[in-house]
């Protein structure tokens, strides 16, 4: 790391640290390559230098965030796979473009980040990609466009980064999550408001919100979180559907839950050749 005075800044540079200006909005975030424009906005600062990453820290951060998504890759090919596997959700007809789909997504930074923070804790890494991919089979079968399809997955990744490194169950994580992408420019609102959002109905958290109030986005997450955690408590797969289901017109939009019904697999459920 070096420290750089404003004025010897450069385009192509990496910012080594995260500068906000005085009402809490991003000017760079850490691990941003400089361009003309933010350097222009930093220099409208007080801001008197800006600590930038050397050569060798740029190297090593290539490998880590390169050994991030092979390790992503791995992941939901093996997590597609298993969830095939308990032959209760149709994934196989979609894989293909769920899997291109989440891989299209995974360099972007705050992506990265996340999934380098909590991939040393299996529960959360593992709900995050599943979530992912029943998700984006949800968003396929809408008829979703690209654009959506992978804002989207990356909504359904990141829905719970306000847990930090651990999967646990508590009523502060939603709001800490939105709290912390409204604090990376690049993260879309809509994505942050998904953090916010999935666990919202009118007798939800943070703020029990009527349906009219919660984005698509997080209504159709809610689902797939909620089916998903049933499994974590090692619930009969199938039980676990009867009862994500039977959460229509209390929990979850009818809409959503009728999307969710469509993905699953009934002939296997109950062994029709």
């Amino acid at each position: 790391m070096r420290r750089v005075v404003i004025d010897d800044l450069q385009d192509g540079m990496i910012s080594n640290q995260t500068i906000y200006n005085e009402r809490g909005t991003v000017l760079v975030g850490q691990g941003v390559s400089l361009t003309s424009s933010i350097i222009k906005r930093l220099k409208k600062t007080d801001i008197a230098f800006i600590d930038i990453q050397d050569e060798e820290q740029e190297v090593t951060k290539e490998i880590s965030l390169t050994l991030t998504v092979e390790k992503s890759i791995s992941a939901v090919k093996n997590l597609s796979e298993s969830l095939f596997a308990l032959k209760t959700i149709n994934i196989k007809n979609n894989i293909n473009e769920i899997e291109k789909v989440i891989y299209s997504v995974l360099d972007r930074p705050f992506i990265q980040e996340f999934l380098g923070t909590c991939c040393h804790d299996g529960l959360l890494y593992n709900h995050s990609l599943r979530t992912a991919i029943m998700s984006t089979n949800m968003g396929l079968i809408k008829g979703y466009d690209t654009l959506n399809l992978q804002k989207l997955a990356m909504s359904a990744i990141v829905h719970d980064c306000g847990m930090g490194k651990e999967f646990k169950e508590d009523e502060e994580h939603a709001y800490l999550g939105f709290i912390k992408l409204r604090k990376d420019l690049d993260v879309d609102m809509v994505i942050a408001l998904v953090c916010l959002q999935h666990h919202e109905h009118d007798n939800g958290f943070p703020f029990s919100c009527g349906r009219s109030q919660i984005s698509e986005f997080a209504s159709l997450i809610a689902i797939v979180d909620y089916y998903d955690r049933l499994l974590m408590k090692n619930i009969d797969p199938r039980q676990a559907l009867f009862d994500t289901i039977g959460q229509k017109k209390i929990r979850f939009n009818p809409n959503m839950t009728d999307l969710f019904s469509s993905t699953i697999d009934w002939s296997r459920i109950y062994n029709i050749s």
